[in-house]
């Protein structure tokens, strides 16, 4: 099959990309291999099986094996014991997302620091079905002991029903989106980031209890976490927290966007507008954490519902609680000081130290949130509020510039006071636009100079590195144009993550230390408690899509833009396709493949009805466009517009555009 034609006959569930889904088509799996064996067993083989007539037998006492599924999984528990066991006797579960924390004693940490989840004790009688407080968010590793059991025990089979995002019903691996490319490793974790987001997208009564007097051991997945009437809920994490926080959204909802049809962020955008306070504030985690004191967080909740209208074109949430927002914008400007700067009062951020004075990352954050309530303003006609927003953004774009630029060190400072070259702010001086292009090519240069091989880290924590903030820095170097950096950054840390001794390689950690171990350096901080389902860390699956092949729809999404990134660079990847589904408007599909020594492009798209796109031709002095055909029809570069380093083709229909470079 020819390129253009697998582009245009793509389907998100049809095609090469799906061997790529970590996503089973039936939510009922099975373990696929033996990890580690103690004690005396007897065909511990056939646990791999669902064939009842196979038995597997664990002698004695402290007996203990460990399944592998081959991938996070999570959900239900479902045991099938032999009739010959007697009535009163006991198995131990535990479990763990990473091998370096299996441990027959007890699970990983999915409650908190005064809680231990150590193991489920269950009967070996009959079936025993986990009950639905007890299900495990995520593990790959599911550990049998028989502890102090002397007797045999024999079972028939064990599995697991997986509960996360019932909207796709019992097949798993309906995706909306999809990804394909000649680079394994970005295909990999393309679908790592998506599967990311489908672990984390929970059953709405499946939240992580948060009680004020709980057990001091076990663990509770009972809580409602969103909107009763809802069916799902992206959460922060798949393990733990299991709950919205507005930050880890900004990150999740874009993936989700080209991955999945935005059921569960829809619902916990929803959730988080129930909790507003009177003041105009909104959490930093909505319940049934139900936590606040962030001005970030707080900002990041209005990011969220601008964000519901641009991944959708569909404006409904945002326009019935403008209001709302309005007053949660002007939360945020009482915290204006005479400097003209948002003056941190509530300090509670991503994990990073706190914030502190006029927080550059915080002020960064409250331009593009100002931007956003301008396009907002004027598409519901309120022009007093989009002229007034218009001239707050304005003022203070320049007193950021103004105050908090380093110019000895070509970046922006963590405050007015801070010598701290922050990661947060200076990704976010990028991604949201509030600095010239000359101070972009800086920060995107100095942040490179920070890489080890472990990837970037956040200066302003003590000692992370933060896949979060590591995917804002990926679109950072992007649209400071310079995707090759994009790309090395990706291949070189999340490389690492996919290749370090916890890794779970189906799904992306929340964070490590920069020395790469698997730790955070707070005090009494069990290392086993890190989250290895964390949506914040899928940022390559949005930018293989969206800065990559460059796929995107405007906010309304009547019309899309292909504009392909790094196609010249010695680390681009040499073709790739992608697609996505729009609420409003349908699925589009589009890729590039560029054939560097015949120095030909080939572009496809296949796009909506009633939608219009733009295609951008990428150029530079070594690669000058000798002719381009659209659809088999010569064009004249020289009607073409020009749109900085791309010559631009506006189309209303599925085009090919082949491109011949001298």
């Amino acid at each position: 099959m020819s390129f253009a034609k697998s582009v245009l006959e793509a389907t998100p569930n049809e095609g090469e990309w799906n061997k790529n889904k970590f996503s089973p088509s039936s939510r009922r799996v099975n373990a696929q291999k033996i990890h580690r064996i103690e004690g005396n067993t007897e065909n511990v083989e056939n646990l791999l099986v669902q064939d009842t007539t196979k038995i597997a037998v664990l002698h004695g006492s402290d007996t203990a094996v460990t399944l592998d599924f081959g991938f996070n999984t999570c959900g239900l528990v479902q045991i099938e014991f032999d009739n010959d066991n007697d009535n009163d006797k006991h198995i131990e579960l535990s479990f763990s997302e990473s091998k370096q924390f299996i441990d027959k004693t007890t699970s990983d940490r999915s409650m908190d620091f005064l809680m231990e989840d150590l193991t489920l004790k269950v009967l070996c009688k009959g079936t025993y079905q986990m009950p639905w407080v007890s299900q495990r968010g995520a593990f790959r590793y599911l550990t049998l002991w028989t502890h102090e059991e002397s007797r045999s025990i024999s079972i028939k089979s064990i599995s697991t029903y997986m509960t996360c995002m019932p909207s796709l019903g019992e097949d798993l691996s309906r995706y909306s989106g999809y990804f394909h490319s000649s680079d394994q490793f970005a295909n990999s974790l393309w679908y790592a980031g998506a599967y990311t987001i489908q672990l984390a997208t929970i059953p709405v009564d499946s939240g992580r209890r948060h009680s004020v007097i709980m057990p001091r051991t076990g663990w509770f997945n009972d809580a409602l976490a969103g909107l009763k009437d809802a069916s799902e809920i992206l959460t922060d994490g798949a393990r733990r927290d299991r709950s919205v926080w507005s930050g880890d959204r900004s990150v999740s909802l874009l993936t989700e966007a080209v991955c999945f049809d935005g059921v569960g962020g829809q619902a916990a955008t929803d959730w988080l507008l129930t909790h507003q306070k009177e003041s105009g504030e909104f959490p930093y985690a909505c319940k049934p954490i139900d936590m606040y004191g962030s001005d970030t967080y707080h900002l990041w909740s209005l990011v969220n519902v601008y964000d519901s209208f641009k991944l959708t074109g569909d404006d409904t949430t945002a326009l019935h609680h403008w209001q709302s927002y309005k007053k949660g914008l002007e939360y945020s400007r009482n915290k204006v000081s005479e400097l003209g700067l948002i003056k941190v009062t509530n300090v509670l951020d991503w994990g990073r130290d706190v914030l502190q004075n006029h927080a550059a990352s915080c002020n960064m954050i409250y331009y593009h949130t100002l931007n956003g309530a301008v396009e907002l303003a004027t598409r519901f006609g309120d022009e007093k509020a989009a002229s007034e927003y218009a001239s707050q953004a304005k003022e203070l774009k320049l007193r950021i510039n103004e105050v908090l630029w380093d110019e000895q060190h070509g970046m922006f400072k963590d405050n007015e006071l801070s010598s701290v070259l922050s990661q947060d702010a200076n990704c976010f001086a990028v991604w949201f636009d509030v600095t010239s292009e000359e101070r972009k090519e800086s920060i995107s240069e100095n942040l490179a100079k920070r890489w080890t091989k472990f990837g970037a880290p956040a200066v302003e924590s003590p000692g992370m590195i933060s896949p979060f903030i590591s995917s804002c820095e990926l679109f950072c170097h992007s649209l400071a144009g310079h995707p090759e950096r994009a790309l090395e950054l990706f291949r070189t840390m999340w490389g690492y993550i996919w290749n370090s001794p916890y890794a779970v390689q189906s799904s992306l950690i929340e964070g490590y230390f920069q020395d790469g171990s698997c730790k955070y350096p707070f005090t009494l901080y069990d290392p086993a408690y890190i989250s290895h389902a964390h949506p914040w860390a899928t940022g390559p699956t949005v930018l293989l899509t969206n800065h990559i092949v460059g796929l995107s729809f405007e906010h309304d999404h009547s019309q899309w833009n292909l504009f392909p990134a790094g196609i010249f660079s010695e680390n681009a990847i040499e073709w790739a396709q992608t697609g996505f589904t729009s609420k409003t408007k349908g699925f589009i599909s589009a890729g590039y493949k560029f054939e560097r020594h015949l120095k030909s492009l080939e572009l496809a798209v296949k796009s909506p009805k009633e939608t219009k796109g733009k295609i951008g031709i990428p150029y530079d002095s070594d690669y000058a466009i000798s002719t381009v055909t659209l659809n088999g029809e010569v064009l004249g570069t020289e009607k073409l517009e020009i749109q900085e380093k791309y010559y631009v083709v506006s189309v209303k229909e599925s085009v090919t555009v082949i491109v011949s470079y001298c």
